[in-house]
């Protein structure tokens, strides 16, 4: 069955690096494919970077949250810090949500991540694979708190959609297993098709992330990267301006890349490197792909996926401060990879909600 044509869908990722953004992908199109009119919601960089992927769609910008990681010292403090002002930021979009939703006659709201983009009596769905908080052990004192807010802020959507299998341990471990009450496993969502052709690269090294953080692992990849005299792509992960290509010796340097593009990269890759963010990971299980994880500095849910697959030799894990890549490669070697998931979960679920709006 296909969707009315007024079957309006409002995407909304958080503006948190692109990882949010390239992960609603596979839900833009699985809509698109059943006749949604689908609509985007962001801000910042997300926001220009589907622009740029989706042309013909209708964009809307939201109020940012102004999240930010910090050069030294605890990321976890720092956010607990900002909370009252992530907190106002979440009120301020969910007015502009409600505008944006009645405005447009928005039936369907795919919420990633952002806890104000939610209408009661608009089907609104949030997308997350953090159901279960990381708490550092510095912060054990506030676990409670955090649990029982992030519960409420949940409880407000009609569903939670979650980006792995329902079979623990999963992607995510226990990130988000056991599912809550009105929880549904949507299946590992990844950009890419898996079907574009290699580009061979020895390494592909791709930054991302709120800064500073991201312009430190780029200068720390480029530095090493140059040296080791590899056939070498580092990937910006900055989207302001055109992709633009920059040689430098065997390293080539792009500041973003298509989605296309850079599948092609990463199929062709011995090894990438990268931060462990889930949606990287996602993509990288969607192509079979061997990685080095840098972890970024007191980001406690990639520190403990990245421990998870260096754990089950999968995937190697280097910390910032004492990163080598010549180390990281060597002991790669020894790593299985990830492996594709098989099945397809988001269809049955895009289609549930395209039905429960016909019916």
């Amino acid at each position: 069955m296909h969707a009315s044509p007024e079957c309006r869908v409002l995407v909304a990722p958080l503006n948190w690096g692109l990882g949010h953004a390239t992960r609603c992908m596979p839900v833009i199109d699985a809509f698109r494919a059943r006749g949604a009119d689908v609509m985007i919601a962001s801000d910042g960089a997300p926001l220009r970077f589907l622009r740029q992927a989706y042309p013909d769609l209708r964009c809307f910008e939201l109020p940012g949250y102004g999240i930010s990681y910090p050069a030294r010292g605890s990321m976890a403090m720092h956010m607990l810090r900002s909370s009252p002002g992530i907190l106002s930021a979440i009120r301020a979009e969910h007015h502009a949500v409600r505008k944006i939703a009645a405005r447009e006659r928005v039936q369907v709201i795919i919420s990633d991540n952002r806890y104000g983009c939610y209408v009661p009596g608009i089907r609104s769905i949030l997308l997350t694979h953090q159901v279960h908080i990381r708490i550092p052990a510095s912060l054990r004192w506030a676990g409670g708190i955090v649990r029982r807010l992030n519960r409420r802020m949940r409880s407000r959507f009609d569903a939670v959609w979650i980006p792995d299998l329902p079979v623990a341990p999963g992607l995510s471990g226990d990130l988000s297993h056991p599912a809550p009450a009105h929880g549904l496993y949507v299946g590992p969502l990844s950009r890419f098709s898996g079907e574009s052709p290699a580009d061979p690269c020895d390494i592909l090294a791709v930054c991302s992330g709120p800064e500073p953080q991201r312009t430190l692992l780029e200068d720390l990849l480029r530095d090493q990267m140059r040296k080791l005299k590899q056939k070498s792509v580092l990937v910006r992960g900055v989207v302001d301006g055109p992709p633009e290509k920059e040689r430098d010796g065997d390293l080539t340097v792009y500041n973003w890349l298509p989605s296309g593009r850079l599948e092609a990269l990463v199929r062709g890759a011995g090894i990438v490197v990268s931060r462990p963010g889930y949606s990287t990971v996602m993509d990288l299980a969607r192509l079979g792909k061997k990685a080095v994880f840098i972890p970024t500095p007191g980001q406690t849910e990639q520190e403990y996926l990245a421990c998870q697959y260096s754990d089950q030799r999968m995937a190697g894990f280097e910390t910032q401060d004492q990163f080598n890549l010549a180390r990281a490669l060597r002991h790669a070697e020894g790593h299985s990879g990830f492996e594709h998931p098989r099945g397809d979960l988001l269809e049955p679920a895009v289609r549930e909600v395209l039905n429960g709006l016909a019916g």
